[in-house]
């Protein structure tokens, strides 16, 4: 079985992970050939399954961006849009990202994997 996330997603959800309380025993924030062992995908697998339901359906990134153009003659205070380090993981992965969430987490049941 083989995922594909895109690098700025993939951040973001080990970053739920680990709000969801997974501890990883390693450093896979930048893809560069780790091996993540059964036990602990199984246990980013659970953290991820349990973080699910908290995550948007819709993208909350879309409908601030839709917020903003619709306040008439009022300037825009919040962060550029375009960095994803101004988005909570639950933020960032909303609407499609939570698609991703869930093919993480069913290839963290099948067992261990590599990051490439």
């Amino acid at each position: 079985m083989s995922v594909s996330i895109p690098s700025p997603a993939w951040p973001a959800i080990l970053a739920l992970a680990q709000l969801a309380g997974w501890e990883p025993r390693g450093d896979y924030f930048q893809p560069a050939g780790q091996v993540v062992f059964r036990d602990e995908a199984h246990a980013l697998g659970r953290a991820l399954e349990s973080a699910l339901p908290l995550i948007p359906d819709v993208d909350v990134r879309s409908v601030r961006a839709i917020e903003h153009c619709s306040e008439l003659n009022r300037p825009i205070t919040r962060p550029p849009l375009d960095g994803a380090e101004i988005w909570s993981p639950l933020e960032a992965l909303s609407g499609s990202g939570k698609e991703r969430v869930r093919a993480v987490a069913a290839l963290c049941r099948a067992g261990g994997f590599k990051i490439t």
